[in-house]
């Protein structure tokens, strides 16, 4: 009984599955797409809508279909229900005796009313399934003819924008390819630029301000790089990032970057980056690594043929034999040299032969420090012998240079007259130049010989010598040139003086004083406090005290404040020369006291040739307050330093002075 009871159950349980397949409602339509305005933000909110939009169909057809498919399943499920009952109550009739035949024939009818009903159920879930999918077929129809045209409408604005869109990318695209390329040409062409001014420089303290075309254009270029990543760079950017911050002297940051330069581009291709790097280690006072990034340059270098990597390895190997000769290593220097005389020796290229004559100019004052001075002579006869003709203006600023200091190697030999044949030897071939470098050098060269013509007591040709220099450069208002004819004109009243012109030499200094003593540069500064004091020297041999007086307060108003050693040593002789003429015109009491303040005033100086002075001055006080007699060498009297006429000087003739 209890088995009927389930199959009738599980019957009713059927029926109510077809009920609420019967009943089954489709899902809610989706909202549909809404038209945006055209634009990149409008176009990316349409993309995202229409992809969720596709998303939510492909969720509500998933639905659908999982719903049907479990409909199935629990259809299938009850079926296979039904069978197990059947067996059940067929396995319960062969256990049942008692009952009989009448048992099993309604076991029978109840399995027959089970299929029917079965069958019965069966047809109508299917019929259930298909109104099922029609109404949902008929809900996604109904969405979509009801949102196909806005869909449509919106799609198709979409793809006119996405298509503007990409054109307008395309177009961008091409333009930041184009400045991509420029910008990359600009930056080769800056690095190419400020290369070269570094060539040109004569120095090694790199003024980096001297170019301020290259200066700007390398920062220009750097300024570029901001708007790459650092994955991004090349071996170009990263060269161009360090030639920046070496025009900025900040040399740490520019090692940095000629490190990764060099990391990103073949050895072989690299002098002008090596030449950048070991000039920034010699900022940083590297010197040994600056000296050995020169020796790769050589090494890689020597045999190419290539304009420009010449003129590096020209610039390298001069480099390298400016730092040996700021370390003393004047016999590597000299090698160095001989070295670039090997490789351009027979080049004619005007950038090259210039390099050529400075480098033997270097070998020339390499050999002067060495005291080989036959040797030194003998280098400077080869610039003028393969220079000497030469019309170019920067080449025949070197062989001037190299016949300077080849008439001081003379002098230092003892060779005077050979000396004077090398002066008379510049005048005739340089008088005539109008650049404004040769005049400086004739300048020098006048000034040199006049200074040899007075040590040689050839007083009237030294002072026809300093006339010349007066008459050609008295209105030159180059500071240079301007010392130069302060100088001769010292140097020519002290002739005057030997002579015994008096007057002129009198008449000389107030003409230095009167042209030149409001210059505050210092050298000229220390020459009018030289000519004041030759002047009081005179003014006292002629007995002239009262004059000498107004000469040596003179002095003492101008020069007071100076700080220089020099002056401050002309002013204190001035000073102790004023005592003795104070002395001299029996004013004992303001000779005393002139010494006195010599000795409060410099007493405690640290400079010893100004203590000296003051240990005189002391001296000549102590004589007067014992009313002792001056010795001779206390009156008045021209200083050491303008006793005798200024010496020759050697031109400074390395490239970097």
């Amino acid at each position: 009984m209890r088995k009927l009871l389930q199959i009738i159950l599980t019957v009713f349980v059927m029926q109510a599955a077809v009920a609420w397949a019967s009943s089954y409602e489709a899902l809610p339509p989706m909202e549909s797409l809404k038209y945006l305005p055209p634009g990149p933000e409008a176009i990316q909110q349409l993309e995202q809508r229409v992809r969720s939009q596709e998303k939510e169909m492909a969720i509500f057809k998933e639905v659908v279909t999982t719903r049907l498919n479990a409909q199935d399943k629990r259809i299938s499920d009850l079926g296979l229900s039904i069978g197990q009952q059947a067996n059940n109550i067929a396995g319960s009739t062969d256990q049942t005796t008692h009952l009989g035949n009448l048992i099993l024939i309604t076991a029978v009818l109840i399995i027959l009313v089970s299929i029917i009903t079965v069958f019965v159920v069966l047809k109508g879930t299917q019929r259930a399934i298909r109104e099922a999918r029609r109404a949902a077929e008929s809900s996604a129809e109904k969405w979509f003819s009801t949102n196909s045209e806005k869909l449509t409408q919106n799609i198709k604005a979409l793809q006119k924008e996405v298509g503007l869109t990409a054109h307008n990318i395309d177009e961008h695209k091409k333009v930041v390819a184009e400045r991509t390329e420029q910008a990359d040409k600009d930056i080769q062409e800056a690095n190419l630029n400020f290369i070269q001014a570094i060539i040109n420089l004569d120095n090694e303290s790199y003024n980096f301000y001297a170019d301020k075309d290259s200066i700007n254009n390398i920062q220009l270029a750097s300024e570029s790089l901001k708007f790459k990543t650092e994955s991004q760079f090349t071996a170009s950017d990263y060269f161009a990032r360090g030639l920046s911050e070496l025009s900025e002297r900040r040399f740490d940051s520019a090692l940095i970057a000629f490190n990764h330069a060099l990391k990103q581009q073949h050895p072989l291709m690299t002098p002008d980056l090596l030449l950048a790097k070991a000039i920034t280690l010699g900022q940083l006072d590297q010197h040994e690594e600056e000296l050995a990034n020169y020796g790769l340059i050589e090494q890689r270098f020597s045999q190419d043929k290539d304009p420009f990597i010449r003129q590096v390895l020209a610039k390298a190997l001069s480099n390298k034999g400016f730092v040996l000769a700021q370390r003393e290593k004047h016999e590597e220097e000299i090698a160095v040299y001989s070295s670039i005389e090997l490789y351009f020796g027979q080049d004619t290229s005007p950038t090259i032969s210039e390099w050529l004559a400075k480098t033997l100019i270097n070998k020339g004052f390499a050999l002067s420090q060495l005291s080989r001075s036959e040797d030194e002579i003998k280098v400077y006869d080869v610039i003028d012998q393969r220079f000497g003709q030469k019309k170019q203006i920067f080449i025949r600023k070197q062989v001037l240079t190299a016949l300077i200091n080849k008439a001081f190697a003379l002098r230092q030999l003892g060779r005077s007259e050979e000396e004077l044949a090398v002066y008379n030897l510049i005048e005739q071939r340089f008088a005539q130049d109008k650049d404004a470098a040769i005049r400086k050098l004739l300048a020098i060269a006048l000034l040199n010989r006049g200074g040899t013509l007075n040590q040689l007591q050839q007083y009237e040709a030294a002072i026809v010598t300093y006339d010349l220099v007066q008459q050609r450069f008295a209105q030159d208002k180059e500071l240079a040139i301007q010392e130069i004819l302060v100088t001769a004109l010292v140097n020519k009243a002290i002739a005057l003086g030997k002579l015994g012109r008096n007057s002129e030499e009198i008449s000389t200094c107030d003409l230095v004083e009167r042209h030149f003593g409001e210059e505050t540069d210092p050298a000229i500064r220390e020459l009018v406090a030289q000519a004041l004091l030759n002047k009081s020297a005179t003014l006292g041999q002629l007995g002239r005290m009262e004059e000498l007086l107004e000469v040596c307060d003179l002095i003492e108003i101008r020069f007071s404040e100076a700080a220089e050693t020099e002056i401050r040593e002309l002013l204190v002789t001035a000073l102790i020369n004023k005592g003795l003429a104070l002395s001299q015109l029996k004013r004992k009491n303001d000779a005393i006291a002139t010494y006195r303040s010599i000795e409060q005033r410099f007493g405690e100086d640290s400079e010893p040739t100004i203590l000296r002075l003051v240990a005189v001055a002391s001296q000549n006080r102590n004589l007067i307050q014992n009313n002792q007699p001056l010795s001779q060498q206390e009156k008045p009297s021209t200083s050491k330093k303008n006793g005798s006429p200024k010496s020759p000087t050697p031109l400074p003739s390395n490239m970097w002075s």
